[in-house]
């Protein structure tokens, strides 16, 4: 799941109908691994809730295209998600675990 910090939350994007939407939609209670696969390792667990973000989608796609994409595939990745409909949601930490030694 790509998602971008902002402040102490996490922003995601899910897509409109899809199996992630409507479970967060019936329950917004949620647990998230950030994790480090390379050594040294390094973990976040974060338990708190999602709640509906106004934010636009392709606001935040477009920050998760600049985080996570050269510029090439970010221009690719945009167009081929424009119009698609989606619901941006704020991970609301009310618990943080850490484990390892070096932060994400």
């Amino acid at each position: 799941m790509w998602y971008v910090r902002d402040e102490d939350d996490l922003l995601i994007v899910t897509g409109l109908g899809s199996q992630k939407h409507r479970n967060l939609e019936r329950d917004a209670r949620v647990g998230v691994v950030v994790d480090r696969r390379q050594r040294p390792y390094f973990a976040l667990m974060i338990q708190g809730r999602a709640v509906a973000d106004p934010m636009e989608v392709a606001e935040l796609r477009s920050r998760f295209a600049d985080r996570y994409l050269s510029a090439d595939e970010a221009e690719t990745f945009l167009e081929s998600r424009r119009g698609v409909p989606g619901a941006v949601y704020r991970i609301v930490a009310e618990a943080i675990r850490e484990y390892g030694t070096l932060p994400i």
